[in-house]
């Protein structure tokens, strides 16, 4: 319904009568509305219809618990009917308490037989673990032994290694014409300076150089030098050389080669084996050259 309206200074207002607003109806006459009482009418009814839905909703689920519950009891009567179903044909109860306790005693006895099984594992484990420990000692014995053997095998290769050195090496100092021709220093004084340079490869005496380079022969090319060929070329190539080769050390000396020959006399000059050993290479040729003689203390 349109409401009434009055045009006042160029601008509309609802007509109002006794503070209600005029209304009008669709016939054209005119009533005057409460809006008050309007409002006061739908909040009514609004409540109204809340509690209408509440109370639905409430039986709604009243409903829904008594379909549960209904189901709940429906299934647990279908459990009890299946159980009891186990005993249909069962007549006599005494023969079937009977029948139970049979079958309580069987499994006791299997009860039983397990506990003996258990026992009858426990003695054959603690048997094996016995043997494994004893199989065990065995093994670590022969280890042992083998240890042993191999360090006398090692000890033995050693010594057989020392013994093919001082035979091939030190036997080329001591057979050297170049050392007995050319050198001062005995062979034993020049293996001592000069022996460290020789080594035993694929069985044959091989010289290094102090680079490691394999020294090799002046005449036969592309050949290891054959230890005293070796040996001169270290020799001349060893920048104290002339306290080593007697041609330099005789010459102005007027010893003639003699020095260290013989035994000391009044007025030689000499060192003791253990001070000698004490200097270095260059230092004992030194003291060769200077007419000194090596004497080995006395017992």
């Amino acid at each position: 319904m349109p409401i009434k309206t009055v045009e006042i200074e160029g601008k509309n207002y609802a007509e109002v009568t006794d503070g209600k607003i005029v209304m009008i109806e669709t016939d054209g006459t005119e009533t005057p509305y409460d809006t008050a009482a309007f409002d006061k009418t739908v909040a009514r009814v609004l409540s109204e219809a809340k509690g209408h839905r509440t109370a639905k909703e409430a039986a709604e689920k009243s409903l829904s618990d008594a379909k549960a519950l209904h189901a709940d009891a429906e299934k647990q009567l279908n459990e009890i009917t299946d159980k009891l179903k186990k005993f249909d044909g069962i007549t006599d109860v005494k023969a079937a308490l009977k029948a139970v306790e049979t079958i309580k005693n069987i499994d006791d006895k299997k009860l039983v037989d397990a506990g003996e099984m258990e026992a009858l594992r426990k003695t054959i484990t603690a048997e094996s673990d016995a043997k494994l420990e004893a199989a065990n000692k065995v093994y670590e014995d022969a280890l042992a032994e083998a240890a042993k053997v191999s360090q006398a095998v090692t000890l033995e290769k050693d010594t057989l290694q020392t013994l093919l050195y001082d035979q091939m090496i030190g036997g080329a100092f001591f057979t050297s014409k170049f050392i007995a021709d050319k050198c001062h220093p005995d062979a034993a004084q020049m293996q001592k300076l000069y022996g460290s340079h020789f080594k035993i490869e694929e069985g044959k005496p091989v010289a290094r150089d102090g680079s490691g380079n394999v020294i090799f022969s002046t005449t036969k090319g592309g050949e290891p030098a054959l230890p005293d060929e070796a040996l001169e070329i270290l020799v001349n190539a060893d920048p104290g050389k002339d306290r080593v080769l007697k041609a330099v050390m005789d010459n102005g000396s007027g010893s003639k080669g003699n020095e260290g020959k013989g035994s000391p006399g009044e007025g030689d000059k000499i060192i003791s084996r253990p001070d000698f050993d004490k200097m270095t290479h260059f230092d004992r040729a030194s003291k060769m050259k200077d007419g000194y003689k090596i004497v080995d203390p006395t017992v």
